[in-house]
This record gives C-alpha cells, sequence and structure tokens, in this order.
C-alpha cells in the first residue's frame, strides 16, 4: 500500500460513481427508486467507498492469506505451486487462497461497502 495507489484507487471509485450518475442522467427510467438521494456526490461516495474497500481489501489479503510459493529452481516468489518444472517451497498463506479468490473476495468487499453507503442514500 502506497498513497499512490490508495489515490488511484480512490479516483478510480470516484471515476466510477460519477460514471454512473451521468449514465442516471441518460436512462428514460430512473435507476434508483423514488424518494431516494441519487446525487453525484452520493454516487461519488458510494464509489470512493467501494474503490478504497476493495483494494484494502486486496492489499491485505494478498499479504497475509494468499498463497506464495518460492521455486526450487530459480528461487523466484511465485503465486503457483510448480514453476521451473518442479515443485515449489510454501512461503505463507494458505494454500487455498489463490490469487483468484483475493480478487474475488476484494471485489465483493468492496461491492459490500458501497452497497452499505448506498443505504445511508436511499
Amino acid at each position: 500500500m502506497t498513497p499512490l495507489g490508495l489515490g488511484a484507487s480512490a479516483a478510480g471509485g470516484l471515476f466510477i460513481g460519477a460514471a454512473a450518475w451521468a449514465l442516471g442522467l441518460l436512462s428514460a427510467e430512473p435507476a434508483l427508486p423514488a424518494g431516494s438521494v441519487a446525487s453525484a456526490a452520493g454516487l461519488c461516495a458510494m464509489g470512493l467507498a467501494g474503490g478504497l474497500a476493495g483494494s484494502l481489501a486486496d492489499s491485505w489479503l494478498g499479504a497475509v492469506c494468499q498463497a506464495m510459493y518460492r521455486c526450487s529452481v530459480c528461487g523466484r516468489d511465485i503465486e503457483k505451486n510448480r514453476h521451473c518444472g518442479a515443485a515449489a517451497v510454501p512461503v505463507r498463506g494458505f494454500s487455498w487462497m489463490t490469487n483468484d479468490l483475493v480478487n474475488f473476495l476484494s471485489s465483493a468487499a468492496g461491492g459490500a461497502a458501497a452497497w452499505a453507503l448506498s443505504l445511508v442514500f436511499a
């Protein structure tokens, strides 16, 4: 995690929120229920929360839980249990926590954070 990475996550989340608002303006049917606050600020806040939560979850899960191995031939740190035609040595994490699972859980965390914030604006 770096300030640049957090800034990029925040910018991406804000962009998604702004795009949702802009596309909502083009829709003939309102995207949100009647009486909800479909403001640019609300959607940008939801995008920001989702982007940061997903990014932080990805960093934490990747650093703490994701399975990492070291190639017994070339010494590289890798995500798979085989490299250079030989079995790799486990370094950290859980064998079942693959990069794909980290990405899925991080996306779910980002979506859950945005959804939770949507309850405030609904």
